[in-house]
């Protein structure tokens, strides 16, 4: 569709760029190196934009995984057509692995959230 445009008929660069961290991120998931009992989370993406993506085209996301340094996984991705002829954006990041006891918030960091009765 058209919802997710920045230039006419060209999807968005945030859109692309969220698309490979999601991408990415499924690719950490089933990472054999992870363990269950951690959260990884993007600590950075870096991605270039090759080629237009005109809306309604159908392309394919393509996830590798690159290294680890002791708790940082580096990824790359491509986006690209099926037949792979046409590179529409590639990107390089960076997962950090967490402890879960290390990102829970604990009840005394935790936000009240007030509403106000009038606006």
């Amino acid at each position: 569709g058209n919802k997710l445009n920045g230039n006419r008929s060209i999807v968005h660069g945030g859109i692309i760029t969220l698309l490979l961290d999601e991408a990415i991120g499924w690719g950490v998931e089933v990472n054999e190196d992870v363990d269950k009992d951690t959260a990884t989370m993007t600590a950075f993406i870096h991605t270039n934009f090759r080629a237009p993506l005109h809306e309604n085209s159908n392309s394919v996301i393509r996830v590798y995984f690159e290294e680890r340094k002791g708790r940082k996984l580096y990824f790359s991705g491509r986006m690209e057509s099926y037949d792979g002829r046409v590179l529409y954006a590639d990107a390089n990041a960076m997962f950090v692995v967490a402890p879960m006891s290390k990102i829970k918030p604990k009840p005394e960091d935790r936000a009240e959230l007030t509403i106000p009765s009038k606006l």
